[in-house]
């Protein structure tokens, strides 16, 4: 069944008759296609037709003396009316999609990893100054602006960087070791307060 068949809907119907090829010839002689025709027996075949043809075919098979009954629906349309019938599954189901579609463009953990002597709260706190925080949009951490704001928070860390993973934030850092530090503690800054 293509798509546009199963969005207008489908019904299996059972047709049973002394004369198959006649009441075949009967439907398509009534502009009433017929798909997938699958004979029983004898007397019986059950077929395919469009949901809007079934009063048409019903009315053609009583004027002949034919019984047809209907087997089963098929299609998107069934579904979708069966779905209109349970408003709370349809609204469930809306939700859903929604927070779906939602919960992938925000920031709700975020992760800190290189640090082994900064404490991962002094990291966060600098991170949540540059928009890192719990909710916030992806589209608007950019990585050169938390790496700036990191950087210049925690005179510590030589490198930062972020990555989202869906809804994870990978804050990545990397220290300064001891020897930098003391080296630049240590070292004539002035010439002047040298003297």
């Amino acid at each position: 069944m293509d798509i546009f068949r199963s969005l207008g809907g489908m019904v299996e119907v059972v047709v049973t008759s002394a004369d198959i090829p006649g009441i075949l010839a009967a439907a398509n002689g009534a502009d009433i296609p017929i798909f997938s025709v699958h004979q029983r027996d004898d007397l019986t075949i059950t077929a395919q037709i469009r949901r809007q043809d079934y009063r048409a075919l019903a009315a053609l098979c009583s004027k002949r003396g034919v019984s047809v009954a209907l087997q089963h629906r098929q299609g998107l349309y069934w579904i979708g009316k069966t779905l209109l019938k349970r408003p709370v599954l349809l609204l469930g189901m809306l939700l859903l999609l929604m927070v779906l579609l939602y919960l992938p463009s925000r920031v709700f953990f975020v992760r800190v990893e290189g640090n082994s002597t900064i404490p991962a709260n002094r990291i966060l706190e600098a991170a949540e100054g540059s928009g890192i925080r719990f909710g916030a949009s992806r589209r608007e951490v950019r990585s050169e602006r938390v790496k700036n704001s990191l950087l210049g928070a925690v005179p510590e860390l030589q490198w930062a960087g972020v990555n989202t993973y869906g809804c994870v934030a990978v804050i990545s850092v990397r220290e300064r070791s001891i020897t930098e530090l003391s080296e630049t503690e240590n070292t004539v800054t002035s010439i002047a307060a040298a003297v």
